[in-house]
């Protein structure tokens, strides 16, 4: 099938760039993305991973501010190891995405390793308006615009 060719082509040339923030979607996943992962007040655990493009582990790439992932001190660049029954060295770094959205109220485990040392918490998924632009000043004059995702109607 030609489709399905294309598709594992691009996938291969995306994973082959080796950037942690890049990952193909295919038409479906895509969809799915669309209509689970940037709608209003979705019910998530607080932070988002990306892989390490130089070690290739799923790091916490963001923790929302007032989040319980902020107030467990879950950390930029901490190492996640699990979410629920997803562990990355068996599942892979989409699982770990699936399992980062959930049904508002209930729990989950995350395993993290921080310096080496394997901590887990139990996070409850919330809903939350996700912030999809935010700064902060770095230095002096200097900042710093963070644009996460674009809504097509905000």
């Amino acid at each position: 099938d030609g489709t399905a060719q294309s598709e594992g082509s691009i996938a291969g040339f995306v994973e082959g760039l080796g950037d942690g923030y890049s990952r193909y979607l295919s038409p479906d996943e895509y969809a799915k993305y669309l209509e689970e992962k940037l709608v209003k007040d979705a019910c998530d655990l607080g932070f988002e991973i990306c892989l390490d493009s130089a070690t290739g582990a799923p790091r916490i790439s963001y923790v929302a501010k007032g989040s319980e992932a902020e107030n467990f001190g879950l950390q930029l660049g901490d190492t996640v190891l699990s979410i629920g029954k997803a562990g990355f060295s068996e599942n892979g770094f989409s699982a770990l995405q699936n399992e980062l959205q959930g049904a508002e109220g209930s729990s989950v485990g995350v395993q993290i390793s921080r310096e080496g040392e394997p901590v887990t918490y139990t996070l409850t998924y919330q809903a939350r308006t996700p912030e999809f632009v935010s700064s902060h000043m770095l230095f002096g004059q200097a900042g710093y615009v963070r644009i996460r995702a674009f809504e097509a109607n905000p």
